[in-house]
């Protein structure tokens, strides 16, 4: 017997990891098929796992495009050993739900019919249904079985029970699912999309990671139609990591520039692109544009965050920018001082502070990239003071990979032809 569900992060590393996409994308293959079973699964798995530590395997290297050869691998485990691969695996594809996970087990095809046969019939309408009971006398339906889940958000007492009063908060079942969720939503007009990010803004901080999964790619939307005024961000001391903004906050005179967006992994550096990250969890940063000006450029590094309290991040994300930047190098044949660091925190912009057309003039292109240097006295008259504090706490390690904090308030609604949508009557103080 089993006697405890292990990690979901003992057996496979980070999701950001384009390798386990690939074992995603075979074990969606593979589950396919009317003959589908366990062997071929945990073959999958253990060539993955084999193949990212570098050991042999008997698992010939072509076994990833052939269901007929993951069929034919013999697997040497134990039973136990067996079930806790399938189980970390299907925990990290569908979420820690017993239910699902043992459906799972049982039958592979289960749960990938489930959410195919969710996202065959998703629309805002469904979707807004289903986000509607939460709140108003929860009636449990087939779509917030499959995609949802509703996780304690309070404290705990000496027993290790939820208190009573303890609150919570809506979230996807796991990364997967609102990996799939959003590349449908990507499909959508921008006004059903906007909407819907209406709506669960007004919900307030129980729905608060859903808007996160939201907010991404309106806000990466938004700055590459618009391009995104910047505020100074500054710390007390040379020494701290924590950055906030001034009181009120203070416009720095460079702006986000407007570039093409796309969304893939950080494996590859693209320039004049915004590129999202594949993977909405991130350990320090979601987004980045490299900028070319002449033979220079300008590495933004965008964290996107609808949290109103400090943000913070894992010092693993300093490892991506180090090899985002020696892509550049190499790719541009350019030395390493030839690469601007640039942090922005991109937020919300708060209810009652739409943005106006000056807000969205043209980015001056005449900007020097040796510019790296912008301080509050290098920057124009303060703006009223309806933006809130943004505050980015910087892990350990900073100081080797320092650079210009800034915060960027964005206008996701910001659109001549969408902008009656803005700012709804919220009952909501959240954002």
């Amino acid at each position: 017997m089993i006697d405890a569900l292990p990690s979901t992060s003992s057996l496979f590393p980070t999701s950001t990891n384009t390798a386990f996409y690939k074992l995603e994308g075979l074990i969606t293959n593979i589950v396919k098929s009317a003959s589908c079973t366990q062997n071929q699964i945990l073959s999958a798995i253990i060539h993955y796992q084999t193949r990212s530590s570098g050991k042999d395997t008997n698992i010939p290297p072509n076994a990833g495009n052939s269901t007929q050869i993951l069929g034919q691998t013999q697997v040497d485990m134990t039973v136990d050993e067996k079930y806790r691969l399938l189980i970390d695996f299907f925990a990290k594809r569908f979420g820690s739900c017993p239910r699902d996970i043992i459906n799972a087990i049982r039958s592979p095809k289960t749960p990938y019919d489930r959410v195919s046969k969710v996202l065959s019939t998703l629309n805002r309408v469904n979707l807004e249904t289903t986000l509607s009971g939460v709140y108003g006398g929860w009636t449990p339906n087939f779509e917030s079985h499959t995609l949802f889940v509703i996780l304690p958000d309070g404290s705990s007492n000496d027993t290790g029970d939820i208190s009573v009063g303890s609150t919570f908060r809506l979230d996807f079942k796991s990364e997967f699912i609102a990996r799939q969720v959003m590349a449908s939503m990507s499909k959508w007009q921008d006004q059903d999309s906007l909407a819907l990010y209406s709506q669960v803004r007004n919900m307030g901080a129980p729905a608060a990671a859903f808007l996160g999964w939201l907010f991404e790619p309106l806000s990466m939307q938004n700055l590459s139609r618009h391009g995104g005024d910047l505020y100074v961000m500054l710390s007390p001391s040379t020494q701290s990591t924590t950055f906030r903004t001034q009181e009120p906050p203070t416009k720095a005179t460079l702006r986000l520039p407007r570039f093409p967006m796309a969304r893939q992994s950080f494996d590859k550096i693209l320039f004049d692109t915004y590129v999202l990250s594949l993977s909405p969890i991130n350990p320090l940063f979601d987004a980045y544009l490299a900028e070319k000006v002449g033979r220079r450029v300008i590495f933004w590094i965008l964290q996107l965050t609808v949290q109103r309290t400090a943000h913070r991040g894992s010092e693993r994300g300093y490892n991506n920018i180090a090899n985002l930047k020696t892509s550049v190098c190499t790719k541009l044949k350019i030395t390493d001082t030839d690469v601007t660091v640039r942090y922005v925190l991109v937020k919300p912009l708060p209810l009652g502070a739409a943005a106006t057309d000056n807000d969205v003039a043209a980015y001056d292109d005449s900007v020097a990239a040796s510019d790296d240097s912008v301080s509050a006295s290098d920057d124009n008259v303060a703006t009223p003071a309806v933006l809130d504090v943004g505050e980015w706490k910087f892990p350990e390690g900073f100081q080797d990979h320092r650079g210009r904090v800034y915060c960027s308030y964005v206008d996701v609604f910001l659109s001549p032809v969408f902008s009656q949508l803005n700012h709804a009557a919220s009952d909501s103080s959240y954002l």
